[in-house]
């Protein structure tokens, strides 16, 4: 599913296409890339571009775009067409942070529904499910290469879900405002209640409203917010 290449393209054979010393990395995958379930990946699904230094860790991408330390999402772009990644070409500027490090693609799970993809805002995604790198290369200023997957690419790393945490209640009338911390875009919550705290199992009929749940006043003494990914479970 990984294979790494090293660059072996010299900036001079690429100077006709990109300055001097900027870094042009050609990139496609043969298909057919899938979901972790299996699917075949939606037409304008992302791949990632990633750069990771000598020592960085494993690379892990949370659901705001940040990765771990030692390692940047350089740029993301909705490429994915007839469940792979057509041939592309990436062009980065010569810096110095790119030296003796590690480029590598990576593909997203960027759906909210079976259909739709997330829209990207500021170039990212606003949700990301899960990801999974297809190849990667070894980096230095001024030299680019091809980045080839050798085979179908499926999404399989998780992006983590922090358990959502109740901040505030409010009560209106017949009604109590809950208003909710770290809920995810990559999953669906809902409130359960119950008359004691090792009780608390009841569904209630309540959609999240922004970070807000409205339930009515009657209906517990106790609650709690539990969520379930939309996909990659």
């Amino acid at each position: 599913m990984k294979k790494i290449l090293t660059i072996a393209l010299s900036a001079l054979s690429l100077g006709a296409f990109a300055a001097a010393n900027d870094i042009l990395i050609s990139f496609s995958t043969p298909g057919v890339d899938t979901y972790v379930d299996g699917t075949t990946v939606l037409d304008g699904e992302c791949y990632a571009l990633v750069y990771s230094a000598k020592d960085a860790a494993p690379v892990t991408i949370a659901a705001d775009g940040t990765c771990s330390a030692g390692s940047e999402i350089v740029l993301v772009a909705p490429l994915a067409k007839d469940g792979k990644c057509p041939s592309i070409v990436f062009e980065l500027p010569a810096e110095k942070k790119y030296e003796n490090g590690t480029f590598a693609v990576y593909l997203l799970d960027t759906r909210v529904t079976a259909t739709t993809l997330a829209p990207i805002v500021n170039g990212f995604p606003q949700v990301v499910n899960s990801y999974a790198a297809a190849t990667s290369a070894s980096a230095q200023a001024g030299q680019g290469g091809s980045l080839i997957a050798s085979g179908a690419t499926a999404v399989e790393t998780l992006v983590a879900v922090d358990s959502p945490v109740i901040t505030a209640m409010k009560i209106e009338g017949a009604k109590i405002v809950l208003t909710v911390a770290g809920m995810s875009p990559v999953a669906t919550y809902k409130v359960v209640t119950g008359t004691s705290i090792d009780g608390v199992s009841t569904e209630l009929d309540a959609e999240a409203d922004g970070d807000k749940f409205t339930v009515d006043a009657d209906k517990g003494a106790f609650f709690k917010i539990i969520g379930g990914r939309k996909f990659g479970n």
